[in-house]
């Protein structure tokens, strides 16, 4: 299921590392598309769900793709938690982290000790 908080926060996560790199301010942005600055600020945190057509236009003012803003299905999925020990150590990992994890583990863990 996608997290909708996540979506959001990832899309203005890029919007404002593209912003940055091209050296506008947010207000000089915001100018641009016809928005204020205080729409931008919360694009950029991801607290204002932008229509797909602004999305496009900030896009074209920040010379970027748009498939280069969106994020990949699973970086915004709910994934459950599962607990991972290594050692004296249990962490709590998104489940494919984990399955990577203990794949990992298990290579380098001497024979005997599998």
């Amino acid at each position: 299921m996608i997290n909708q908080d996540l979506l959001y926060k990832a899309i203005g996560e890029r919007l404002r590392k593209a912003r940055l790199q091209s050296g506008l301010l947010q207000s000089e942005l915001a100018q641009k598309i016809a928005h204020l600055r205080t729409s931008i600020t919360n694009i950029e945190g991801g607290r204002q769900r932008l229509p797909l057509h602004v999305l496009y236009e900030l896009c074209h003012h920040l010379h970027v793709e748009v498939i280069s803003i969106l994020p990949l299905e699973g970086e915004v999925t709910d994934d459950p938690q599962v607990s991972v020990t290594a050692g004296d150590v249990t962490e709590q990992l998104p489940s494919q982290a984990a399955d990577v994890l203990k794949q990992m583990l298990a290579v380098t863990q001497p024979q005997g000790d599998r």
